[in-house]
This record gives C-alpha cells, structure tokens and sequence, in this order.
C-alpha cells in the first residue's frame, strides 16, 4: 500500500468521524426530523468498516495493542451513539400511536426532557472518545510520515 494513499485515508474518515458527530448533534438538538435516517448511517459506519478492512496492515504498522485501544474507543462510540438512537427511535414509535397522534397540540418543546440528562451523559462521552480516536488518528499519521515510502510497502506486504 502506498504512504500517501494511507494519509488521505486517515484524513477521509477523521472528518467522517467528525461529520457523524455533527449528525448526531443536529439530532439531538432538533435540528433534523429524520431520526431513522440519520440512526442507519451512524450504525453503518464507513470508518469502522475501513478499520476492519486495514486492520492487519494497522497492526503490522502500529502495532497490535495500540490498534486495540483504538478498536476500543470506535466501539464505545458506537455503543454510546447507538444509546442515543434507540432512544429517539424508540420515542419516534410513540409519537405513532393514535393517542400521540389526538393529543400532539399539547405537547410543547422538546419531548426528551426525561431522558435529557441520560443523552447529555453520553454525548460527554461521544465527545471524548472522538477526541481520543483523533489523538490516535494524529499519532498514526505522524508516525506514517517519520517512516519510508519503502517501509510502508515492505511492511504492508506481511
């Protein structure tokens, strides 16, 4: 595999990574009515599935453990956006019900007031481990760019 091509991957889904969050906050915050939606794509994430698809060459370059703990976060991040979803998608089946439905003009505001404190919680944790993941992400280029065009090869063809 080529260095470079590395590099923009890394790049292509750290922004992925932050476009995701900035979904889930739209979400959260009201701005977006399509909860199912916006739930199908954070679910099928591209980062995550890239991961898995690099993850032998991640390993030979980084090493087992470092990749682990990297795993670890995009799981907890995924664990906990997915807290969030079932949430508002168990919410969206309520509104559904033909009483929710006769009785919609009354209810005002944001109707996750209960569950507000449960979602601001995780929301502190999404926002941690993103940060987390993109400290590793930057070490991981950094790393990528100390090394040789030769080494990457060599090493990616283990």
């Amino acid at each position: 595999m080529r260095k470079q091509l590395l590099l923009e991957e890394f790049d292509k889904y750290s922004k992925y990574c932050a476009k995701k969050n900035k979904k889930l906050e739209h979400l959260v915050v009201g701005f977006s009515k399509d909860e199912e939606k916006i739930c199908l794509k954070i679910q099928n994430c591209k980062m995550q599935k890239w991961f898995n698809e690099r993850e032998e060459l991640l390993n030979t370059l980084y090493g087992v453990k470092r990749m682990k703990k990297l795993n670890a976060y995009i799981e907890e991040w995924h664990e906990d956006t997915e807290k969030i979803c079932k949430l508002f998608m168990e919410q969206e089946n309520r509104k559904k019900t033909l009483t929710e439905k006769l009785f919609k003009k009354r209810q005002k505001g944001n109707s996750y007031t209960k569950e507000q404190d449960k979602i601001d919680l995780w929301k502190m944790n999404i926002l941690s481990i993103t940060i987390k993941i993109e400290s590793k992400f930057k070490m991981m280029k950094n790393r990528l760019n100390a090394m040789s065009e030769e080494m990457v090869e060599e090493k990616s063809r283990r």
